[in-house]
């Protein structure tokens, strides 16, 4: 089975929970992370070959999340979008948390390499994503090289022929370097005039130019995007070679004919210049061990957790939390104990000698007792209560820890 690892630059806030219409205080220290994501790859799907893993992480789906090589979730994260005011500029990101910190992952990838700090308050939206354009947000092939070069599109309607033409400027990102080859799904990721290259069908073209030439024979890609009103976009790239020998370039062709041919142009044949090569990203050995992050939303959840080891955070509201079959599963309290809202969360499942309970931020715990059935623990502040139930649960059982006794916290 193949796999799409795609990975990108975090700007981490360190000991900051941020949750839906949350707010992170201007003058927040920012430092960089490594996001790395790793899911399965089904390959290419349908007649023209269609495979969207490498563009979009969608929630729910199983994916590998890690941050700095340590695996922290199976799923995607709740993320938010949010404008955000740095001493480097401005620019839109997703926020979510993880381990009692939050991280930002920038949209259109700017250099992150000068920004330290908020210079103005940053709002989370509270509706969280659905799904995550990887590109985007510069999330690009582990060890990708990096091409750059010319697309030529041509937007059609009703009446057959283009209605636009255009051209424009395309980066290829390529984990291998080899365009097409049969590990290319997942792989290979385009931003700009080019985005979906898996989808790419080879052809061979007949061009025809604004001066009422043409030129026949010419090999390239085609994508073909369709939109409403039975408008349909064309982008292509073509061996542009071919153009110059006879004094035209993409800017120079008023419209195109062409079929299916099958052809082994590489990425420099089509006129995309090597502008770097990979990054010399290396996956962790040993592989980390599977943690699953399930947050609530600050209100009165239900969570519920996987096969894997799980941490689960309520963030607030009176939670029904459920570790699931398997794992070892960490329930964490923190700032909520001192909302100024008395709650009581309840844990189901709790497994002595596997499960642990976690305090951190402000929480301070007040109180362990033996209740019916399980264990109660109460909080300063708010007097928070946790009841938690399941086999063997006592006082002398229940494990709780401060949040610096786990890296993963």
């Amino acid at each position: 089975m193949a796999f799409t690892t795609l990975t990108s630059t975090l700007l981490k806030i360190s000991g900051t929970v941020a949750g839906p219409g949350g707010t992170i205080a201007a003058g927040a220290t920012l430092t960089t992370a490594r996001l790395t994501t790793i899911e399965d790859d089904l390959g290419p799907q349908g007649t023209i070959q269609i495979n969207y893993d490498a563009y979009q992480l969608s929630a729910g789906e199983a994916l590998s999340f890690r941050i700095n090589g340590v695996e922290v979730a199976v799923t995607l994260p709740q993320m938010f979008t949010t404008s955000v005011t740095t001493n480097a500029g401005t620019f839109t990101a997703l926020a979510f948390t993880i381990g009692g910190d939050t991280y930002l992952l920038p949209q259109g990838a700017p250099n992150v390499s000068g920004i330290t700090s908020l210079t103005a308050p940053a709002t989370l939206n509270s509706v969280a994503v659905i799904g995550v354009v990887a590109a985007t947000y510069g999330l690009i092939p582990e060890n990708a090289s990096t091409f750059t070069g010319q697309v030529y599109t041509e937007v059609t309607g009703f009446g057959g022929g283009p209605t636009t033409t255009s051209v424009t400027t395309a980066t290829l990102y390529d984990a291998d370097g080899i365009r097409g080859n049969a590990d290319s799904f997942g792989e290979e990721v385009g931003t700009g005039g080019l985005t979906r290259i898996s989808e790419a069908v080879e052809v061979s073209a007949t061009l025809l130019f604004n001066d009422g030439t043409s030129l026949s024979g010419v090999e390239g890609l085609v994508t073909i995007l369709s939109a409403a009103y039975a408008d349909t976009t064309y982008q292509f790239v073509f061996n542009e070679a071919k153009l110059a020998a006879i004094g035209k370039s993409l800017s120079d062709i008023a419209d195109t004919t062409w079929q299916v041919s099958n052809h082994s142009l590489n990425w420099v044949d089509l006129g995309f210049d090597l502008v770097s090569g990979g990054d010399g990203i290396v996956t962790p050995d040993p592989t980390p061990t599977i943690l699953n992050v399930i947050t609530g939303t600050g209100a009165k959840n239900t969570l519920t957790g996987t096969i894997h080891d799980d941490v689960i955070r309520g963030l607030g509201g009176n939670d029904v939390m459920r570790g699931g079959t398997g794992g070892d599963d960490y329930f964490v309290f923190g700032n909520e104990t001192r909302n100024g809202v008395r709650e009581t969360d309840v844990i189901r499942d709790y497994v002595a000698g596997e499960d642990s309970v976690i305090f951190e931020d402000n929480a301070l715990v007040r109180s362990v007792v033996n209740i019916r059935g399980g264990v109660q623990i109460t909080f300063e502040g708010d007097r928070d209560r946790v009841n938690v139930y399941g086999d063997g649960v006592t006082v002398q059982t229940v494990g709780i820890f401060a949040d610096d006794a786990f890296s993963f916290i």
